[in-house]
């Protein structure tokens, strides 16, 4: 029996991904499954371990690391730790937005992200 420190969850759907190093790239994948520290995506793509990652997926921004990536059936499976978390990104673009009277890009980062919660240490 499979014991983990914290539920995943199965998922399908489709979040948008950008490596952080030197060159920047950016690509579609699919949400495997997700748990409060980590989340596993099906890519079309080689990622190296240990290259940062951030994950915008509906009104959600992830940022975590590479801790593995090997093949799958269609493409790549990546396992990610996830380091931080920044939840209703929409609603704080309006509020900056509001805050400022300009419009800003879609993607810009409004506030700075929290730590993601640790599993407790066994």
């Amino acid at each position: 029996m499979e014991q983990r420190a914290e539920p995943r969850f199965e998922s399908e759907q489709v979040v948008r991904v950008t490596t952080l190093g030197e060159h920047s790239e950016e690509f579609l994948a699919q949400i495997v499954n997700v748990s409060g520290t980590g989340m596993r995506l099906l890519v079309d793509r080689l990622v190296p371990a240990g290259m940062p990652l951030k994950i915008e997926w509906n009104q959600i921004l992830l940022l975590g690391d590479v801790a593995y990536c090997q093949p799958a059936e269609r493409g790549f499976s990546i396992g990610l730790q996830l380091e931080h978390a920044l939840l209703h990104t929409g609603e704080l673009a309006r509020l900056a937005e509001a805050l400022l009277g300009e419009a800003l890009p879609s993607r810009a980062a409004v506030s700075q992200p929290v730590p993601v919660r640790k599993p407790p240490n066994r």
